[in-house]
């Protein structure tokens, strides 16, 4: 008789998945449909958050920190929710740079753009993929340029 009970020593399914197909997965996950737009929090600092309140008029240069609903971030940030599963995932996850990489980043002119770039380490910085910049054309951003 065959014993089919769980092997505790086993591995999770996902992780005995080949690393390739494992890293698909996270790529896929850690994408999001829409732009991400990043802002400072504060002048000055080295942190920022999105801009997802649209009461909040953007270039007013504070932001909120970003609060957990519900235990998650939200979906344009499930890069880093996904990284705090196990040190394997995390490995995965920031070695490619995954939310860098598979993500498009719009910026409202191109100081927010270089505030970003210049914050960000540079091994995020060059796995930088998507880039759009906007312009105000008469109260409407418009794109300058995309990357």
């Amino acid at each position: 008789m065959v014993d089919h009970s769980p092997n505790p020593a086993s591995k999770p399914c996902f992780m005995a998945m080949p690393v390739e197909i494992q890293t698909k997965i996270l790529r896929l996950a850690s994408t999001h449909t829409d732009a991400i737009s990043p802002e400072q929090l504060a002048p000055g600092s080295t942190k920022f958050s999105l801009h997802l309140d649209p009461s909040i008029p953007l270039g007013t240069g504070y932001y909120p920190a970003l609060t957990r609903k519900r235990g998650a971030l939200p979906s344009q940030l499930s890069a880093f929710d996904l990284s705090r599963i196990c040190t394997s995932v995390h490995r995965l996850i920031d070695g490619e740079s995954m939310f860098y990489a598979s993500n498009e980043f719009e910026f409202r002119n191109t100081q927010s753009l270089i505030t970003y770039l210049a914050a960000l380490p540079s091994e995020r910085r060059n796995r930088l993929r998507y880039i759009k910049v906007n312009y105000d054309y008469h109260g409407v951003p418009a794109a300058a340029f995309v990357m």
